[in-house]
């Protein structure tokens, strides 16, 4: 995803905080026709939170419909991005939903 990968790299642990409990989605775009994960409990970095998020390559559909499993999604961190792949975020996959072809709005960033 071109918004995600355009994004900064973060590379120094002082870039971000590490932990942030009321950081929530804060930046949103519009895509066309993506794999999207529609989830109600998203836990990342000690914020829980909720939201439109675009998946990952690496993740091997199906996911998981029950638990909390890590799910690979294109989403920033106070603005920044890493390297090689998308964030991992904890996801309780009984609220949540697959969404193929979706177009609409997604969160692609995560702040205070």
């Amino acid at each position: 995803m071109d918004k995600y990968f355009s994004a900064p790299v973060w590379e120094n642990q002082q870039d971000a905080p590490n932990t942030a409990p009321n950081a929530q989605p804060t930046k949103f775009t519009e895509v066309k026709l993506q794999t999207v994960i529609d989830a109600k409990e998203v836990q990342f970095r000690n914020a829980h939170f909720g939201g439109v998020f675009v998946l990952g390559e690496k993740n091997t559909l199906p996911l998981p419909k029950h638990g909390w499993h890590k799910v690979e999604v294109y989403c920033c961190w106070f603005g920044l991005r890493l390297k090689t792949r998308g964030m991992h975020f904890t996801v309780n996959m009984s609220t949540a939903k697959i969404v193929e072809k979706y177009s609409g709005a997604v969160a692609v960033n995560i702040s205070k």
